[in-house]
């Protein structure tokens, strides 16, 4: 009965060792699966705030393309009216450049007679 005993002692201190051998091994799994569990929920908290960002993003774009459009029409208007003003001015200098041409030209006629307006001139005169 002593034997009996004496290897039931022995068979449960294996079993004892086995267990706390078992416990500690669970103890570590439980440990790795908490940390990648924490490393899993600091993951979904960042691809929560990027979608978050990203949907900011979108419903600001309809806003953007409104303003893209508006300053496009914008843009267009002031190329077409310095277009409009290039032309008025080359205009307006053409018209200028040809009134100094005629006023050159009636200040030599006017500085200088030509014969003809001398023998006009010399009847009234002679009276």
């Amino acid at each position: 009965a002593q034997v009996l005993a004496g290897e039931l002692s022995k068979a449960l201190a294996d079993t004892k060792t086995e267990a706390d051998r078992g416990r500690q091994q669970a103890a570590e799994q439980l440990a790795q699966v908490r940390a990648e569990l924490a490393a899993e929920r600091v993951r979904q908290e960042q691809t929560a705030a990027a979608l978050a960002r990203a949907e900011v993003r979108l419903e600001a774009l309809p806003l953007l393309q409104e303003e893209v459009a508006q300053l496009r029409a914008a843009l267009l208007a002031e190329q077409q009216a310095r277009v409009i003003a290039e032309r008025d001015t080359a205009v307006a200098v053409a018209r200028l450049e040809e009134r100094e041409r005629a006023d050159a030209v009636s200040r030599q006629v006017v500085e200088k007679p030509s014969p003809r307006s001398k023998k006009l001139v010399s009847p009234v005169s002679s009276l």
